[in-house]
């Protein structure tokens, strides 16, 4: 595979593909001119979607005109990619949880699809299908999970040995457009003055968006890392994936044994010996006290905060794990670069923030969102040694909704408030 890797940019077959893309980049209709590249568009191959796609945002294409400009592309691609003969996962795989749910995703595409024709066709929304409509997709908000998998797990493992993986970006990215739409879409259901045939428009966008992702997920993302990790990467895949949930499905476990797959493996420790030695074995003499390596940990683990700290070099070197997490973190994403972290489009705040702290221009910065009933507080802190140089950033979040509701004083303990 590391060969197919290194060397499929180089064939006459991607570079008749690319020529074709670019054509189409400039205003060509796809199925009108793909009868000139008919023996390269037959054989085309699955990571030669990714070689293209990974090319065009390297030469300046936008994520935004990528994900618009692949649609007619990829239709043309569909029949061989379709029948490119890969190494089907067995039941239990990973790819074959992923699979699944895809399947489950469908069901309600289904149903959602049926629901908004007749709702189109109606002067009034009629109240029964728009509440079965509400009900579909309300029931597809558990697709992060899903996508939660693929960000933080599937995708760190193939940024180790995708050459070309850009394309990972885009995909990120249409997840985002999947949730925003989905949100949109469940309150605009529960909302008696919507326009029917607005509605109906939106979920046939939603519809096409799932689609065309479950499409790309299992033509081109899975065939291309079935091939490319082994045994021992997708176990921990598996294992981590377990922490995070699935969507409508039992899940079944080609690596582990146990029937709880998440409580299959002792709680994670950071690179280092130190992590193997017995509980209070070393203590860590500090300025202000001193400290055993589970105090630590036990600590960071009880604060109510989520807490990430990322080196000078941009990568992920530990976070803490409480008990009520507000982003999802694995061991996965140790060792990974914090912009491959965040999604596409906050990638430019990211690399402003570490910028202005490794320049030694700010110190500090905030961020607060309104996640459904959750008011989320973001700061990031530089991190510098007693001369002052840069050693990184800490990421703190914390859920404040109940500080932000604080009134008076409190000045007596209430167990049972």
């Amino acid at each position: 595979m590391a060969e197919l890797i290194d060397n499929v940019e180089q064939s006459d077959r991607v570079e008749a593909l690319y020529e074709f893309v670019t054509r189409v980049q400039e205003g060509a209709d796809a199925a009108s001119i793909a009868t000139e590249y008919t023996d390269a568009i037959e054989a085309v191959r699955p990571y030669d979607v990714l070689v293209i796609e990974h090319t065009l945002l390297a030469e300046g294409a936008s994520i935004p005109a990528v994900k618009e400009e692949i649609e007619p592309i990829l239709a043309e691609f569909r029949p061989a990619l379709e029948a490119h003969d890969w190494d089907q996962p067995a039941a239990g795989h990973p790819i074959d949880n992923f699979r699944r749910e895809n399947r489950a995703i469908e069901s309600h595409l289904a149903e959602i699809t049926s629901l908004a024709a007749e709702i189109e066709g109606a002067t009034e929304p009629p109240l029964q299908a728009v509440g079965n409509l509400q009900s579909h997709i309300e029931a597809l908000s558990g697709i992060d999970r899903h996508f939660v998998r693929k960000e933080n797990e599937l995708f760190s493992h193939l940024e180790d040995h995708w050459k070309h993986d850009r394309p990972l970006g885009v995909m990120w990215s249409i997840h985002d457009d999947i949730r925003s739409l989905r949100s949109t879409l469940e309150s605009m259901a529960s909302n008696p003055e919507t326009n029917p045939a607005t509605l109906s428009t939106l979920c046939t966008r939603l519809s096409n968006l799932l689609q065309g992702l479950i499409f790309k997920e299992e033509q081109v993302i899975f065939p291309v890392a079935r091939e490319t990790l082994t045994d021992a990467e997708w176990e921990p895949i598996q294992r981590e994936s377990a922490e995070i949930g699935y969507f409508e499905i039992e899940p079944t476990f080609t690596y582990l044994d146990s029937a709880d797959p998440a409580a299959d493996t002792d709680d994670f420790v950071g690179s280092g010996d130190t992590g193997s030695l017995p509980a209070g074995a070393v203590e860590f003499g500090l300025e202000t006290g001193s400290l055993t390596l589970s105090e630590v940990q036990m600590l960071f683990d009880t604060l109510p905060i989520d807490v990430t700290y990322v080196d000078e070099d941009d990568r992920v070197r530990y976070f803490n794990n409480p008990e009520d997490r507000i982003f999802p973190r694995s061991g996965s994403i140790i060792g990974r670069t914090v912009q491959n972290c965040h999604p596409p489009e906050s990638v430019d705040r990211v690399e402003q923030i570490l910028s202005a702290f490794r320049a030694g221009e700010q110190d500090r910065a905030r961020f607060w969102i309104q996640n459904d009933e959750a008011f989320v507080v973001i700061e990031y802190y530089a991190l510098r040694d007693e001369r002052g140089n840069y050693r990184g950033t800490l990421e703190v979040t914390q859920e404040a909704s109940d500080v932000r509701s604080l009134e008076g004083e409190k000045r007596l303990v209430d167990w049972g408030e």
